[in-house]
């Protein structure tokens, strides 16, 4: 879900050369999806949204069962990954986990902050 068109069309094109499949770029704002819309990703991914707390708020009601909510964060991800560890309980999620992942371009650590609704 990415609300700007520019950014939209860019990971549509991404996918598309990539040929990932099962993909949906939605152009909106997540305060926008239908009432029939909720309930139906497997997985919501954010790399820069503002409020952390905000986006598993507002990602758990979007999450299929076994949905999962993903968080690319760089340094500081550890430290945050042990507070919404906890945060995330109170959402509604049921198993949260930290992964480190080294970028295949410059060599940069980031950490995926996932967080599984069951």
């Amino acid at each position: 879900m990415e609300s700007h068109r520019k950014k939209s069309n860019f990971l549509r094109e991404l996918t598309r050369k990539l040929n990932i499949k099962g993909v949906q770029i939605i152009e909106k704002r997540v305060e926008e999806l239908k009432t029939n819309e909720v309930g139906s990703f497997d997985e919501v991914v954010t790399r820069a949204f503002g409020s952390v707390d905000l986006f598993l708020k507002l990602s758990f009601p979007l999450l299929s069962n076994e949905g999962r909510s993903l968080i690319m964060h760089g340094p500081k991800g550890v430290e945050l990954f042990r507070r919404l560890k906890r945060a995330a309980v109170d959402f509604g999620f049921s198993e949260a986990r930290l992964e480190e992942v080294r970028l295949p371009m410059g060599d940069e650590q980031r950490r995926i902050l996932i967080f599984l609704k069951r």
